[in-house]
């Protein structure tokens, strides 16, 4: 893998004026630290501002690296067409949901742009999932990841808890590891919406290929001193050093 481009951006709960803001600070040529991020995640700036909104991240500096995170799961056919409509919208990456089937998932990947498949969301407990599935989360994820494999997604979205059994498993190489709900070593999760949660550094040991940090960066006094320590916790790990050239 690349050695820049580890860390994805959530822009979520952020006005079109505020995100372009944030997105062209923290990708100026004044940041040094810029080469680590991957891209930026929306959703409700999508809803809010509608698909123009990309050209919009664009020129703020966003590149087209811009992931609509739409977690679509419905009918294959009716996933198929808003996956093309997302794809027209020159978006790069769009997530489903892996519990909508390999069908469902192959229609997107055929239609879309890189799809993600998300696996169990990061908001449920292990005794949520146990409950549920009447299995251990780390088993349910690999079942939802080896069919997300099957359907030929991009990647997967999982928890810093489950993705070393992933990483580690020979049946899914080749898939892309994307892990939300990172904190800074010694940070509180303050998020009440994440439950299954660790670090930047935990992530990338187990052998995450990706991570995303939201409220961490985009609500920080400076980001760009958040994104230092996110990369000094990063160059720690041994297959991730030399991050930021």
């Amino acid at each position: 893998m690349d050695s820049k481009g580890l860390v994805f951006v959530a822009l979520d709960g952020m006005g079109k004026k505020d995100a372009c803001g944030f997105v062209g600070k923290i990708t100026s040529l004044s940041n040094p630290y810029a080469g680590i991020l991957a891209g930026f995640k929306i959703h409700d700036l999508w809803d809010q501002e509608s698909p123009k909104v990309l050209n919009d991240l664009e020129c703020a500096g966003a590149g087209g690296d811009v992931w609509v995170d739409l977690k679509l799961h419905d009918v294959p056919q009716t996933v198929q067409l808003r996956a093309r409509a997302v794809r027209y919208a020159n978006a790069r990456f769009l997530t489903v949901h892996a519990l909508g089937g390999i069908e469902m998932m192959k229609r997107a990947v055929e239609s879309g742009p890189n799809i993600l498949a998300i696996t169990i969301l990061t908001s449920h407990t292990e005794s949520e999932v146990r409950n549920r599935f009447r299995r251990e989360a780390h088993e349910v994820v690999t079942e939802l990841a080896y069919e997300a494999k099957q359907a030929g997604v991009w990647g997967v979205v999982c928890s810093a808890h489950e993705v070393g059994v992933l990483a580690s498993n020979p049946d899914l190489k080749g898939l892309k590891f994307v892990v939300p709900g990172n904190r800074l070593a010694g940070k509180d999760a303050t998020d009440q919406n994440q439950k299954r949660v660790n670090t930047p550094k935990a992530a990338f040991e187990s052998g995450a290929d990706y991570i995303v940090v939201g409220s961490e960066l985009t609500k920080a006094a400076d980001p760009v001193a958040v994104l230092k320590r996110i990369v000094n916790e990063i160059v720690e790990v041994p297959n991730k050093k030399g991050v930021v050239q």
